[in-house]
């Protein structure tokens, strides 16, 4: 085991320590779910509450290594793999984290999951923004569109904007602070713009290219 996968994998199996140790004290039934005003509004068996999260994190953490084992651009891949090493910690630690506070919650500790969301997401979209100018072109991670795809030229320019638009929105989603109970609407809002502005700049670049197809 390389040493920089220490961290992911402590990570989980702590999460499966406090599950597995906080079991036969928990109710039969548990809050799993919270509306955007912070409310609780779904109950679910406590292996849902105590374990699935556990479960999803390690399935998502063996994806992350089975990737690159079948990605094309092998050397594409090794030219940014640091990053997507990051991308693999900060995804583990944000689903972490939401373990964590619904645990709190559970015991008791009043605390405001949306607020929490806001917070946590804005930090995982700047740090997607931050390491998204590093990706270079593969099938699996980055703006993967037909024209990224099949220009690296496009793909370079293409991570280059979403690079500064993923930031962009994590300081705009932190308005979301102000309401919290429209967070829901203003981050698919924020999301959807995104998108569509990243998906159109793509396709305008690589039309500028004159539809360059090139193979490497």
């Amino acid at each position: 085991m390389e040493k920089r996968e220490i961290l992911p994998i402590s990570i989980i199996v702590l999460m499966f320590i406090v599950g597995i140790t906080l079991y036969p004290s928990m109710p039969d039934r548990m809050p799993i779910h919270w509306n955007t005003k912070g409310e609780i509004d779904s109950y679910g068996p406590k292996f849902v509450g105590l374990l699935i999260m556990p479960l999803v994190v390690a399935f998502m953490y063996w994806a992350f290594l089975f990737i690159p084992k079948v990605m094309v651009y092998k050397d594409n891949f090794r030219k940014f793999e640091k990053y997507y090493h990051g991308f693999k910690i900060i995804m583990i630690s944000f689903l972490a984290s939401l373990y964590i506070i619904t645990l709190l919650i559970n015991f008791g500790i009043k605390l405001n999951i949306t607020m929490f969301m806001i917070i946590v997401l804005a930090i995982l979209f700047y740090y997607i923004g931050h390491i998204m100018q590093f990706f270079k072109r593969n099938f699996f991670i980055g703006i993967r569109t037909p024209w990224t795809l099949s220009n690296e030229k496009v793909w370079n320019k293409t991570h280059k904007l979403a690079s500064i638009l993923f930031r962009v929105s994590a300081v705009l989603m932190l308005a979301a602070l102000l309401k919290p109970i429209w967070f829901v609407w203003y981050l698919l809002i924020i999301l959807i713009t995104t998108i569509v502005v990243i998906i159109i700049y793509s396709y305008k670049q690589f039309q500028k290219l004159g539809g360059k197809i090139d193979k490497k």
